[in-house]
């Protein structure tokens, strides 16, 4: 079908192969690069893994990923798995991508920016490729609407399932439907854990995957199931979400031991492209947070709905560096409403990426080179201009993350006294500056991470480097603790840090160099008058 018609359409129920049966089939038919997009990296990577174990092929060699800041290709990759927004980045500097001769569009039924944006890039690239195909593929798609956008595009549809599926339906009790208290209550959770521990003997393989609308929802969940898998031995549970270490999100993969069960809490992260196998149960909460654009406040805002009521997420962006046009004209399969694409241009003359007649300012065209919202980039730009990169450095990083205060600490008298000095009358950007540099002193952290404080003189003696890391570690702990900080979370400001001043070369940009004007013409140099002006 793909070599009689340049854009297919693959429809296929959940786990019947489509992310990772199909590159191989491109492959061994002769198409020599491959690139499938996936809405988020956890998916990149477990694919990689997944597709490359399955062809017999050296796991970064001819099967690769590439997400922000990390890539494992090579010369020698012919299918790479990458996100949206980096594919995004790469036609920004190739417009034709001539590096791919086929194009997976997976999970294209996830109405996001990117998604959305990159469909109209292609239909308008298509006719001057006629060698690119392309493949857009859904469990859920909408034949009709995504056919039609391609010229009617033929269809390829994967019908059934492997295994028959039952749906059980838990109401909710009365005195949890009028409760106005903000923790989840994790009780009817458990609940499921003691009914598949009732009526499955241990012997019998099947583990339990979770669906919940966040990591606050999560931890509730995970706190109350901790005490119960230990006393029962017949369970490890494992959370799931996009803050975790790739290490930590691997776990979900590995096999239990004989007679137990994961239980595996997770956002909808694993609701596309990751297939867990062995999972038998599924519990879903019917929630899931969004982030919706506020075109008053012009800011994101992450909300909880439920699924079978999810508004679509209003769209806004920087389109004007890929030479599209008016954005008011763009093909978007489905247009955003013009109020809010009013709002998104404003919001990008009141930055000064725009100027008056829309056209991209100096600084819009640095904007549009950097991998980070406007904001977080603006304030890379501007720290680089006049001096100010390391503090700069640590404040992006810092805003960049979740915030490391959890709701318990902020109840604590002793943590909040502890935590006192760190505070700053300047708002929550400079406490977190202040958080991460009292962090980082000798003794409070690991080695290898990118920091302004420099390392106190250990022994020469190999043999003792080990305790003097296991000491450090064992400090930050307990330095976290006495004023009720997150660890992980300081550990990613830290890397988030190292990737914005040491970007590798998997799509990103480094920061300093784009400062240099030679990558944007209408740039005077450096520090010269007009330099602050056109700022």
């Amino acid at each position: 079908m793909l070599k009689q018609h340049q854009v297919v359409l693959v429809a296929g129920d959940t786990g019947c192969g489509k992310s990772t049966q199909v590159p191989q089939y491109l492959l061994a038919a002769g198409f020599r690069h491959v690139a499938c997009t996936q809405p988020r990296r956890i998916a990149c990577v477990s694919l990689a893994k997944r597709v490359g174990f399955e062809s017999l092929s050296q796991y970064g060699s001819q099967v690769g990923y590439q997400i922000r800041f990390e890539s494992s290709c090579s010369a020698a990759t012919r299918i790479v798995f990458l996100t949206v927004g980096l594919l995004l980045r790469q036609i920004q500097r190739e417009p034709s991508l001539p590096q791919y001769s086929v194009l997976i569009v997976d999970e294209v039924h996830e109405r996001q920016l990117h998604n959305d944006f990159l469909l109209g890039v292609l239909r308008r690239l298509l006719p001057t490729r006629p060698d690119l195909k392309v493949i857009l593929m859904s469990a859920t798609i909408n034949i009709a609407l995504f056919s039609s956008y391609f010229g009617h595009a033929p269809v390829l549809q994967v019908p059934g399932r492997l295994f028959p599926i039952t749906v059980i339906y838990q109401p909710q009790e009365a005195e949890q439907t009028a409760s106005k208290s903000e923790k989840l209550d994790p009780r009817p959770f458990l609940r499921v854990l003691e009914a598949i521990d009732n009526k499955y003997p241990p012997e019998e393989r099947g583990d339990l995957l979770v669906f919940l609308s966040g990591m606050a929802e999560i931890s509730a969940v995970l706190e109350a199931a901790q005490p119960y898998a230990s006393h029962t031995q017949r369970w490890v549970v494992l959370p799931l979400h996009s803050a975790l270490s790739m290490a930590e999100q691997d776990k979900v993969f590995d096999v239990a031991p004989p007679g137990v069960r994961k239980c595996i809490l997770s956002t909808n992260i694993a609701e596309t492209s990751v297939t867990i196998d062995g999972i038998r149960f599924v519990v879903d909460s019917g929630k899931v947070k969004e982030m919706s654009y506020d075109p008053q406040a012009k800011l994101q805002r992450l909300q909880e709905f439920w699924i079978s009521r999810a508004s679509a997420e209003q769209r806004k962006g920087r389109m004007k560096s890929m030479s599209v046009g008016d954005p008011r004209t763009f093909p978007f399969i489905e247009p955003p409403p013009p109020a809010s694409l009013e709002t998104a241009i404003l919001y990008l003359r009141d930055q000064g990426a725009l100027d008056a007649s829309e056209t991209l300012t100096p600084i819009g065209c640095l904007l549009a080179q950097l991998p980070v919202d406007v904001v977080i980039g603006k304030m890379l730009i501007l720290g680089s201009t006049f001096g100010l990169v390391e503090p700069v450095l640590t404040i992006a990083a810092a805003l960049s993350v979740q915030s490391p205060f959890p709701r318990s600490a902020q109840s604590s008298p002793e943590c909040t006294a502890a935590r006192r000095p760190l505070e700053s009358d300047q708002g929550d950007p400079f406490t977190l500056f202040n958080v991460f540099n009292a962090w980082v002193q000798p003794g409070h952290r690991r080695d290898g991470l990118a920091t302004v404080a420099v390392l106190p003189v250990v022994p020469a003696v190999p043999a003792a480097l080990p305790q003097v890391k296991a000491e450090r570690s064992r400090n930050s702990r307990r330095w976290c603790r006495r004023r009720g900080v997150e660890e992980h979370r300081l550990y990613e400001m830290a890397n988030l840090r190292r990737q914005f001043k040491f970007p590798t070369d998997s799509g990103t940009v480094d920061v300093l160099a784009v400062m240099a004007p030679s990558r944007c013409p209408q740039l005077e140099p450096r520090f010269s008058p007009g330099w602050a002006q056109a700022l």
